[in-house]
């Protein structure tokens, strides 16, 4: 059911849907008597949309009340407050999220078995406002527009904000992966981490509660509660097992591609962290004629961690950008429409320059200058995170509400 509405003026009611929806055809399907049950047409399935007095409500049996309540759109017109509680009870068996609006002492029993119930600051009653869950001050009704416009873009600017920051846990964790499983030296230090997860990231993060809504916020379906959470297995998927690995990808071959530039291979670095790449190391010979002492070895390291370090923000300097939107191309959106996330970025950028090229910030963090290759390996991962991004909004435009088994798993 997208939408369903009760009110008391039948006319008025017919009308305005008459606006909304052109051409009505009215059917008259009345009961012989009020004693009588009412049936459903024979051809009712192949409505789309129903208005119902209020005094059919009681002639209906529950299924066929819950079968009305599942067409696209309703209107219950000439209703009491008993019907509206019967009303709210059936939609809530049915799993249907329920607001409700009064301002009546007799609204109150369908306020508060509503999932939201909405009351009148102005003109309601103590009771229906003790009973609701949300007082409207101003008694505008497009104020609840507004609030579940305001309510959407909220949701999806906390799900961009995790599915953002997740993708960074990856290139971290598989630095102590491979000490720890291959016996290599460490891609990052403890130091390095931190300035990741309270400098680098923390601007880009923070920008996008600016974000304002998608242009179709306000026409995608209503989302399943018990489904369609902060944390999905679509987002899941999306942060750890696409883009966490695209990124820890890159990383892994920046920080790969120091060791083979100074000549030293797989074989060479594996089981080597525990005596090796340590201050007053024992001399590594990598070749016949050429050996690493501990100094040599102090370096490289140092400039693998800086690598990996740069690998990881510039990936996901790129990513920033592509979670700006769930559904909208971020082309279409406007890339630089959030000035926040442009200084965020900028600080982002900043911070990278100053840890790995500033002499006496590197010796604290354990950076070395680099070269140009592992910026060019980060921006290759970020174009790669990025057309695959692109790639599952355009799944979720085709396939809206996530229906479809490929949508569940990807458009997140």
């Amino acid at each position: 059911m997208d939408g369903a509405a009760t009110s008391g003026n039948l006319r008025m009611l017919l009308n305005r849907t008459e606006q909304q929806l052109g051409n009505l055809e009215v059917v008259k399907w009345l009961p012989r008597s009020t004693k009588e049950t009412v049936k459903l047409p024979v051809d009712f399935d192949t409505y789309t949309g129903v208005v119902v007095h209020g005094g059919f409500v009681n002639l209906l049996s529950n299924k066929d009340l819950k079968a009305i309540l599942r067409l696209k759109s309703v209107v219950f017109a000439r209703t009491t407050p008993q019907h509206k509680l019967q009303i709210v009870k059936a939609s809530q068996e049915i799993g249907e999220c329920v607001a409700v609006t009064g301002d009546g002492v007799d609204d109150a029993p369908a306020l508060k078995q509503a999932d939201v119930g909405i009351a009148m600051g102005k003109n309601g009653s103590d009771v229906a406002r003790q009973a609701a869950d949300i007082i409207l001050m101003d008694d505008n009704f497009s104020s609840i527009v507004r609030g579940v416009e305001q309510g959407r873009i909220n949701f999806d600017n906390v799900k961009k904000t995790i599915a953002y920051t997740l993708t960074h846990l990856w290139p971290e964790i598989l630095p102590l992966a491979i000490y720890l499983a291959l016996g290599m030296p460490t891609g990052m230090t403890a130091l390095q981490i931190l300035s990741i997860d309270l400098g680098t990231e923390l601007g880009p993060a923070v920008s996008i509660a600016h974000e304002g809504g998608e242009h179709d916020i306000m026409q995608r379906p209503p989302r399943n509660v018990k489904k369609d959470r902060f944390i999905s297995k679509s987002l899941l998927v999306y942060s750890y097992i696409v883009a966490g690995m695209i990124n820890a990808g890159g990383c892994l071959l920046a920080y790969g591609a120091v060791f083979w530039r100074h000549d030293v291979s797989f074989s060479d670095l594996f089981m080597s962290a525990e005596d090796n790449w340590i201050k007053n190391a024992e001399p590594m010979c990598i070749t016949d004629t050429k050996c690493l002492n501990a100094q040599d070895q102090m370096h490289i390291l140092a400039e693998a961690c800086a690598s990996w370090y740069v690998a990881l923000v510039v990936c996901q300097f790129f990513h920033i950008w592509m979670v700006k939107t769930r559904c909208t191309s971020v082309i279409k959106a406007g890339i630089f429409k959030n000035i926040v996330t442009v200084y965020g970025g900028a600080m982002e950028i900043l911070i990278v320059v100053l840890v790995v090229y500033v002499p006496g910030i590197q010796s604290f963090f354990g950076t070395a200058t680099v070269d140009y290759v592992p910026w060019l390996i980060g921006c290759g991962a970020g174009i790669i995170i990025c057309l695959y991004s692109e790639a599952i909004k355009a799944v979720a435009r085709q396939i809206p509400g996530q229906e479809h088994r490929l949508a569940q798993w990807v458009a997140w």
